[in-house]
């Protein structure tokens, strides 16, 4: 008998597809502030 950790991680096969039919046809909702916030702090790490 297999472990928990041992399975692959229980996937939605129909949110997935929801999601890419938005993304493909640019209804899926961005947080540009937040997008941006994560980007700003990614570079400053950099530093």
């Amino acid at each position: 008998m297999s472990t928990i950790q041992e399975q692959p991680a229980p996937i939605d096969i129909e949110a997935v597809k929801r999601i890419r039919e938005a993304v493909s046809t640019n209804n899926y909702p961005l947080n540009h502030e937040k997008i941006a916030d994560g980007l700003a702090e990614a570079f400053e790490s950099l530093e």
